[in-house]
């Protein structure tokens, strides 16, 4: 049974740049290439990840940032109508993940 999960753009980052293969970051990556998980995005969702995976302090090549959302976006399911969601969350941005998720567990 596929797994649908929102993947936060904490993990994608930390699974690019670390160094050890054993990272649960790095594992979910390869769950996500062999297919055993789905991404669920939004477009303001895959925005975030391409505009945080390009700041320089991370150093990552444009091939993998390209590779990686087109891995998303192809083999994702994109919710293109978000619930309004009435938390108020530190990070206003994330009211994004959180409205996916919602749609996701249902």
């Amino acid at each position: 049974m596929k797994k649908y999960v929102v993947i936060d753009t904490n993990v994608l980052v930390s699974a690019l740049i670390t160094r050890k293969e054993s990272s649960p970051t790095v594992q979910i990556l390869k769950f996500l290439a062999s297919g055993n998980i789905i991404p669920v995005y939004s477009d303001e969702i895959v925005k975030e990840y391409d505009e945080v995976l390009r700041r320089k302090k991370f150093k990552l090549p444009e091939t993998i940032i390209i590779s990686l959302l087109k891995d998303i976006i192809d083999n994702g399911l994109c919710i293109s109508e978000l619930s309004k969601v009435e938390e108020t969350m530190p990070d206003p941005k994330d009211i994004f993940f959180l409205c996916c998720n919602i749609i996701c567990s249902r």
